[in-house]
């Protein structure tokens, strides 16, 4: 029973204990804010501008930025600096009439296939931090519902192919071989 009593009084104490403390807390915060405020008060009125302290907020604003519709001069400088995804993206543009006629197959990667638009844009987004342009091809499917394909490609050669493949994989992103028709 004294081992109750005992528990019982340091619960007690330590209730007594918080509430004096929370008690002593509350007008320490209270008075750095009201000071705070005055003096920002006092700063405003006497620089006499009411401009805000930032102004990228309206920098932005003004700035526009104009897009180009193709991305492969964009591609084209990330993998200068990567020099594994230099062969697999620079030669499929200019070998795509090319392949077609001398050997027939072309391949394409898939790296993933989602529901919803987001997802699929995060793993091109992804992928190009890589240096590895992807496109976004939008599926109907009979059912009516709508997937998103993220793909990879065209290429000539398995070799190509291959060292993409490893690319992504090293960043745990899988991939499915496709040969395309041609």
């Amino acid at each position: 029973m004294p081992f109750a009593w005992g528990v019982t009084g340091l619960a007690i104490g330590l209730m007594v204990a918080l509430v004096v403390h929370l008690e002593h807390r509350r007008p320490d915060t209270a008075a750095p804010d009201e000071t705070a405020t005055t003096a920002d008060s006092d700063n405003a009125t006497a620089g006499g501008s009411d401009q805000p302290r930032f102004e990228f907020y309206r920098l932005l604003n003004e700035q526009e930025v104009e897009v180009a519709e193709e991305e492969t001069p964009a591609s084209d400088s990330g993998t200068q600096a990567l020099p594994e995804a230099e062969s697999p993206t620079e030669p499929a543009p200019d070998s795509d009439p090319a392949p077609a006629s001398e050997e027939g197959k072309r391949y394409l990667l898939q790296a993933g296939s989602f529901r919803q638009a987001a997802d699929a844009d995060s793993l091109k987004a992804k992928l190009a931090l890589l240096g590895i342009q992807a496109r976004i091809q939008a599926v109907e499917l009979p059912g009516g519902e709508t997937w998103h394909r993220v793909r990879v490609g065209p290429f000539s050669e398995l070799q190509q192919v291959n060292g993409v493949r490893a690319q992504m994989a090293d960043q745990e992103i899988e991939s499915i071989l496709l040969q395309a028709g041609g």
